[in-house]
């Protein structure tokens, strides 16, 4: 992997760092615009030069109508990447502080779980970059799901070559799953983890393959791909991220294909989508992945940057963190997605879903 020179970056809240680049202002510019063409004030100008007794006023008065619902409609739709600000930015084992976090996970109430992997736990970091303790003691953390319904935390330990069962509340042990490199059933180095219906799904990068678990017993029910870079193959794989539509399927980061690959939960191959490269859409080794808003969010270790896509691979949008290091897992909290910057200990705040002007309802 390429190395970068870490910045210093310094340790704020996210919402109290902002980056007055251009795009910014070319964003005020597009939602002013967006506002303007919303207004309730402008339809309705536009609507009194319009005779409503006559058959062509009538038609026209339904056309700004409809315009109006559908230019909202399509507006509110667009993604705006935009960096926001950075928590953390000092390795050390204070509160506040990281040493290499790697993956990310989504809390109930709007907080992050992060997998503070050279601290041995896990913290939980507000929307506002408030650090507040949450689990100590897991070896070398670089995964974790949580089955909130059920009050089950899993969590992947690297170096231990196994996943945990836990209790989210006190990290009391429900589980361990297989554990050992040798042992066919347990994973190597296990880095990112998803829950799929019956499943849990663990990215293991050394033997290039995902474990699939059955999520009450960890279990493992069957394997998903081989090493290699044909279609169905993978290599070095990481994150994995599971998407909730009619035909329920997993995407994995394929970090070294430089390939996002897609797969049925019972592991039959479906389509793989981009290469090397700098171009939108394709990466250079995609190593963060998160579902949402309708979209694949993609963070790039080696390209210092973070992809909006649709499910089918076309570019939406990108955003490069200047000064960044290394970047690792990624995942959505409302309209705001969150990084792991491993090299600088840090934890970035995008924005990806712009806020609209409200407007009364026409």
């Amino acid at each position: 992997m390429p190395k970068r020179r870490a910045e210093s970056l310094p340790t704020a809240s996210f919402p109290h760092v902002r980056s007055r680049s251009a795009k910014l202002r070319k964003l005020a510019c597009q939602e002013l615009h967006a506002a303007v063409l919303l207004s309730d004030d402008l339809l309705a100008l536009v609507l009194a030069h319009l005779d409503p007794a006559s058959s062509d006023g009538a038609r026209a008065a339904a056309v700004c109508h409809r315009w109006h619902r559908l230019l909202s409609n399509a507006l509110a739709q667009r993604t705006f990447l935009t960096v926001e600000g950075v928590s953390g930015g000092v390795r050390g084992q204070l509160l506040g502080e990281l040493a290499l976090p790697s993956y990310l996970t989504p809390l109930p109430h709007g907080d992050i779980l992060v997998c503070d992997t050279y601290n041995n736990r896990c913290i939980r970091i507000s929307a506002l970059g408030e650090h507040k303790p949450f689990l100590e003691g897991v070896v070398r953390p670089r995964g974790a799901a949580i089955d909130a319904a059920n009050s089950v935390l899993y969590v992947a330990e690297f170096t231990r070559h196994r996943v945990r069962k836990l209790h989210p509340s006190d990290g009391a042990l429900l589980l361990n799953g297989p554990e050992g490199a040798a042992r066919a059933d347990a994973p190597w180095y296990p880095e990112g983890l998803a829950l799929g219906g019956r499943f849990l799904f663990c990215a293991d990068s050394k033997k290039h393959r995902v474990l699939a678990y059955d999520k009450q017993s960890l279990r493992l029910s069957h394997v998903i791909g081989s090493s290699g870079s044909g279609p169905g193959q993978l290599l070095s794989p990481c994150a994995v991220a599971c998407s909730t539509c009619a035909q329920p399927q997993l995407f994995v980061c394929d970090k070294a294909n430089h390939r996002i690959s897609v797969f049925t939960f019972d592991g039959k191959f479906i389509r793989s989508f981009g290469q090397f490269g700098t171009a939108p859409g394709r990466f250079r080794e995609p190593y963060g992945l998160a579902l949402a808003h309708g979209r694949v969010y993609v963070s790039e270790a080696a390209g210092f940057r973070v992809q909006a896509l649709t499910t089918r691979g076309e570019p939406l949008d990108a955003v490069v963190l200047h000064g960044c290091g290394t970047l690792a897992g990624i995942c959505a909290v409302g309209p705001r997605l969150f990084v792991a910057d491993v090299s600088n200990h840090a934890i970035h705040s995008i924005r990806a879903i712009a806020e609209m002007p409200r407007t009364s309802a026409v």
